[in-house]
């Protein structure tokens, strides 16, 4: 610790390695610049009289020096937390906003769920009504051909243009004349007349 508070010492005073073996030196103990330099790497170990000419070639003491090294051990070891603690913290915020878009994300795909939900919903409800008329449509074509022959139901299908799946009729698709004549035929079989005698 001592050689700690040393290079921290010799920096403050912005002191070469040179400057404070000269310094030093004139304590009566030789002391070259390699010799500082090996000191503060810990290439090399110090001496009591080693350390105590160097300190008062710093302006100090060894327990000043010692309180030194210990104040600044503790401000690095302090330094190196905080560093550490501010990197978590980033890598946490980087996280927090990963997280954030991916929630954002999810929302989205919720309410879009919701949405294709109530529309599902609303189909399914329109495939049961379409089935239910077809149902009661196809009912009352059975009752048609049984009142009056399938030749009828057969004219209405060749207004229409053949054969459609479902028999989902587009009247539209006819002339007025004809359908006008095919209504007049399904009135009579509802309680009036027929216009037209059908043939064997």
């Amino acid at each position: 610790m001592f050689t700690e508070a040393m290079k921290y010492r010799r920096a403050l005073l912005g002191m070469s390695q040179a400057e404070l073996a000269k310094e030093a030196s004139e304590t009566g103990i030789t002391f070259y610049q390699q010799t500082i330099a090996k000191i503060e790497s810990g290439a090399r170990a110090i001496r009591l009289d080693e350390a105590s000419a160097i300190a008062a070639a710093l302006g100090s003491s060894i327990g000043e020096m010692t309180v030194t090294a210990v104040r600044v051990f503790n401000s690095r070891q302090l330094a190196r937390e905080l560093q550490e603690a501010e990197q978590s913290l980033a890598a946490v915020n980087e996280e927090l906003v990963e997280l954030d878009r991916f929630l954002d994300a999810a929302q989205v795909l919720f309410r879009r769920r919701e949405q294709l939900a109530r529309h599902s919903s609303s189909l399914r409800e329109k495939v049961i009504r379409a089935k239910r008329d077809l149902v009661l449509a196809l009912e009352a074509e059975r009752e048609v051909e049984v009142a009056n022959g399938p030749d009828l139901v057969d004219e209405v299908d060749a207004l229409i243009g053949g054969d459609v799946p479902g028999r989902n009729y587009v009247a539209d698709v006819a002339s007025k004349e004809e359908i006008g004549r095919v209504e007049k035929r399904s009135l009579g079989f509802l309680g009036g007349p027929f216009e037209e005698k059908r043939k064997d």
